[in-house]
């Protein structure tokens, strides 16, 4: 249902996602559909326990917003969505021709990989998620996992550029400034 409901979306042009919750998204959904479309994932608590990739995460439905009276939804966005939307021309937008998603790393370390480079970077992501730098945190073993992917896109997509999943030298840089700003 849910990839005949997201075709019919995106043929008609607009821009598809999926909003469930983590249980059923893990029961449910076949990985063709939960890796094609957009993700929002809603399960409550400190830490989304999803085992794939989501764009966004519900992390409470009890929020409170000065000058709204009741409970609010709180998500946490680790895409940029909007932008997606337009570059693509969906939604009613015109298609941006000749623009390019910044790319920050296009080789470095990334998910599957396992060496003493990922355990440095992990201990940044580490670091990063103490400060509040992060909201995402790394995988408690050696290897670049689901976790570690996860906050490496959420900072890419933070800083504006293509969630790749690669975290090379410039990102190395780049989270090592944030820290040092922090500290």
């Amino acid at each position: 249902m849910c990839k005949a409901f997201c075709g019919a979306l995106e043929a008609a042009g607009y821009f598809a996602g999926i909003y469930i919750s983590r249980s059923s998204a893990q029961t449910m959904l076949t990985s063709e559909v939960a890796n094609r479309y957009a993700l929002w994932l809603a399960e409550y608590g400190s830490k989304c326990n999803y085992s794939g990739a989501y764009g966004m995460w519900q992390y409470s439905s009890t929020g409170r917003v000065p000058g709204i009276n009741g409970n609010v939804d709180c998500n946490y966005c680790y895409v940029d969505y909007p932008s997606v939307i337009k570059a693509k021309g969906l939604n009613g937008f015109k298609a941006q021709v000749g623009t390019k998603t910044k790319v920050l790393d296009s080789s470095g370390y990334k998910k599957g990989q396992q060496s003493d480079g990922i355990l440095a970077i992990k201990s940044l992501l580490s670091i990063a998620k103490k400060l509040g730098i992060v909201k995402t945190g790394v995988d408690p073993n050696g290897i670049f996992g689901k976790g570690t992917h996860l906050a490496v896109n959420e900072l890419l997509a933070k800083w504006g550029y293509e969630a790749n999943g690669v975290a090379g030298d410039n990102f190395v840089i780049k989270l090592t400034t944030e820290i040092s700003k922090k500290i």
